[in-house]
């Protein structure tokens, strides 16, 4: 009784632990300002570097699964970011490429009220 107890409140730990976590990535879809910062990661052999564009042009509303088409740079370069996952951060979102970790390609909004289950 005493080992499935110690379970139970380990299970409960973990659940309080990672609620805030799965509350930041609520979103499905959301509203945007029209631009952003976007940022493109290259991995290297031994490290990796990113680099940070802005005032990139976004659509109005970006949903969950979304392939985003990016022009962006001074010698113009185009993009198709694909939405994999939104993460709050108070009023600000993230858009991230891959659906972990948050060290890859990303797309960064000052604002993002949520627009799910508008078109």
């Amino acid at each position: 009784m005493i080992f499935t107890s110690h379970r139970l409140l380990s299970v409960a730990a973990l659940l309080l632990l990672a609620a805030p976590a799965m509350a930041e990535d609520g979103a499905s879809a959301i509203k945007t300002p029209g631009s952003a910062r976007l940022t493109m990661c290259r991995s290297w052999l031994l490290f990796s570097t990113c680099r940070d564009y802005y005032n990139v042009a976004v659509p109005d509303r970006i949903a969950l699964g979304d392939r985003v088409p990016l022009n962006f740079g001074s010698n113009p370069k185009s993009y198709e970011f694909p939405v994999a996952r939104i993460v709050r951060q108070g009023d600000a979102c993230m858009l991230l490429d891959e659906p972990t970790g948050d060290d890859g390609n990303r797309i960064e909004l000052a604002s993002c009220p949520d627009a799910t289950g508008s078109q």
